[in-house]
């Protein structure tokens, strides 16, 4: 028997979208869907590295403050995220207030974590196969 907790996490993971209310307007967050994903990813790789960076120097410590860190280093990229996320258009977005604008924040992470989470798995194990496939500094002979 499946638990109704159960099914809206099920749910969530697969259909993250979530509407909120922002600026007394109810707006939809939503996932990137794949090609939205594609350009997001290409608008979004100089924040992804630094989202890398942050991981890289101390993984036991990532929490909400660690990603609003990199946010706030790349405000612009966020926006025009957040404004590809919603549907609204990037003016709207700089103009919430900062309550509205950290509720959209918090709501844009969680509906697109997989998105930054795939990016950065697929980093590490692109990484991981170069330095597999380097050759061995070691010399194979002596010279003579």
């Amino acid at each position: 028997m499946t638990d109704n907790n159960d099914t809206a996490d099920d749910l969530g993971i697969l259909h993250p979208d979530q509407t909120i209310t922002l600026a007394g307007e109810e707006i939809t967050v939503r996932e990137f869907p794949h090609i939205d994903g594609i350009k997001a990813g290409a608008i979004a790789r100089a924040m992804i590295e630094d989202l890398g960076a942050a991981i890289d120097a101390d993984a036991a410590s990532v929490d909400y403050g660690t990603v609003e860190d990199v946010f706030s280093r790349h405000t612009d990229t966020l926006v025009r995220l957040e404004s590809m996320s919603t549907g609204k258009p990037e003016d709207w977005v700089r103009a919430l207030n900062d309550a509205d604008g950290r509720v959209l924040d918090m709501t844009f992470w969680v509906v697109n974590s997989g998105f930054f989470t795939r990016r950065l798995v697929t980093g590490i194990q692109l990484r991981q196969e170069a330095s597999r496939a380097a050759p061995s500094a070691t010399p194979n002979s002596m010279p003579h």
